[in-house]
């Protein structure tokens, strides 16, 4: 929203005449185009208007009663907890705000209580004129070093505005406006975790809408009403600001020749125990599982998921929203190759490795589950050659895995390799020697 222009002098510049008035927990940004140029990024020091003072707290409006024919509002020493000891006490009209005068300055004592009387009196019983009327409402605040409490409704015998209500069900912390209902025409207050924020004005058909929130997750909307010649509403139900859960994401790869009865992920930023629930072809599949305390998931119970299907996945933290639905990750079918095998007999040291497969078939070619090399079958065959001398030790487990699609095959036959045998030829010529004697 924006608030006004002004002019630099001195590299210094005031904005005056505000409107709308600057409400708590408002963020304020500032912009400035020179001569000739195009206007600039909002500032970077960003301000969020405060109070300026600490708030004291609402006087009790059950304990605010007027006495002697609606001529006084006196309380018992600590009858008013909430009353703060030196506070100034003053009353208005509900109908028009007006300062209703009393006879002195009322200040709390300090056992709480306090005695606020017309003006002409001399005290909570004395005789003399009133200076509020049957059936009107008034409220009182108390005001300590200029900071002013909520005020505290004293109905009077006053009609009850009706209770607003608002409209707006789903808050998040990007929301700047929500909407409600209310009686017609009412002066709707808007708080903010107990603070009121914002004042607007209803409709005659009983609408309102309130504009330039600045929230965060967690904070709880309420609004009141107050409608001519009434007494302000009972406190609408609150509204909490909900964040959003973020989406899943499911790891790994997904094969199978009959179903997958296991999905695993994570969810980034989740506390432990979020529920996350698995989806086959949109439709819920399995229990909700929920997260450990890195984010990460499996998800078992009642999974299985045929090839051909596809997983998703949604999250949700105690509090929060749902999350979109994850990427989708399709189950393949397991790669089956009948002519799959390793055919060469190993010697540690060998530096190639020859099979079969199906034509046009990747093939992996791994020792003790360590991939050696990547090729594709031509001819009914396949070979790898140029693999280190020192990968292909004796004792190592050789088989082959072929595919055509994302999915592996089940293992070929394994070739175990053999160790050299050391030479059964040795022949000692030594260039000279010596004979003991008794040898």
């Amino acid at each position: 929203v924006l608030l006004g222009s002004t002019t630099v002098s001195g590299g210094v510049w005031n904005l005056t005449g505000i409107s709308p008035v600057l409400t708590i927990n408002s963020v304020i940004t500032a912009s400035a185009t020179a001569p000739n140029k195009g206007e600039s990024t909002s500032s970077c020091d960003i301000t969020t208007v405060t109070s300026g003072c600490s708030q004291p707290p609402q006087l009790n409006s059950a304990l605010l009663i007027f006495s002697n024919g609606n001529k006084s509002v006196c309380t018992g020493a600590g009858a008013s907890p909430t009353s703060l000891t030196g506070a100034i006490v003053k009353l208005y009209s509900g109908l028009n705000n007006a300062l209703i005068p009393s006879q002195n300055t009322v200040t709390v004592a300090g056992d709480g209580s306090f005695s606020w009387y017309c003006v002409g009196l001399t005290g909570c019983s004395s005789g003399g004129s009133g200076c509020t009327n049957n059936n009107e409402p008034y409220y009182m605040t108390q005001e300590v070093n200029g900071c002013v409490s909520q005020p505290a409704w004293i109905c009077n015998g006053a009609t009850v505005s009706t209770t607003p209500v608002i409209t707006t069900t789903s808050v998040f912390s990007t929301t700047t406006s929500i909407a409600g209902t209310s009686g017609a025409s009412a002066n709707i207050r808007v708080f903010v975790n107990g603070v009121q924020v914002s004042t607007v004005a209803g409709t005659s058909g009983g609408r309102w809408t309130a504009t330039g929130l600045n929230l965060v997750i967690g904070d709880v909307i309420t609004v009141y009403a107050v409608e001519s010649s009434k007494c302000i509403s009972a406190v609408s139900a609150g509204v909490t600001v909900a964040g959003t859960t973020n989406r899943p994401v499911i790891t790994g790869t997904y094969c199978t020749t009959s179903n997958i009865t296991l999905v695993s992920g994570f969810v980034s930023g989740a506390p432990t125990g979020t529920r996350v629930q698995i989806f086959d072809n949109g439709v819920s599949e399995g229990s909700i599982t929920t997260t450990t305390g890195t984010g990460y998931f499996e998800a078992k119970s009642g999974i299985s998921i045929p090839a051909g299907n596809t997983i998703t996945a949604r999250a949700t933290i105690t509090g929060y929203l749902a999350s979109a639905t994850s990427l989708g990750v399709t189950v393949n079918a397991g790669s089956s190759d009948p002519l799959l095998s390793v055919t060469s007999s190993l010697v540690e040291g060998n530096t190639s490795i020859v099979g079969k497969a199906t034509t046009g078939y990747t093939v992996r070619v791994y020792i003790d589950g360590t991939l050696l090399a990547t090729t594709t079958a031509t001819g009914g065959g396949f070979t790898v050659s140029g693999i280190s001398s020192t990968e292909i030790y004796a004792g190592g487990s050789v088989y082959a895995t072929s595919s055509n699609n994302s999915c592996e095959s089940n293992p070929s036959n394994t070739v175990i390799v053999s160790c050299i045998l050391p030479s059964t030829s040795l022949a000692v010529s030594p260039s000279n020697f010596t004979i003991c004697s008794g040898f």
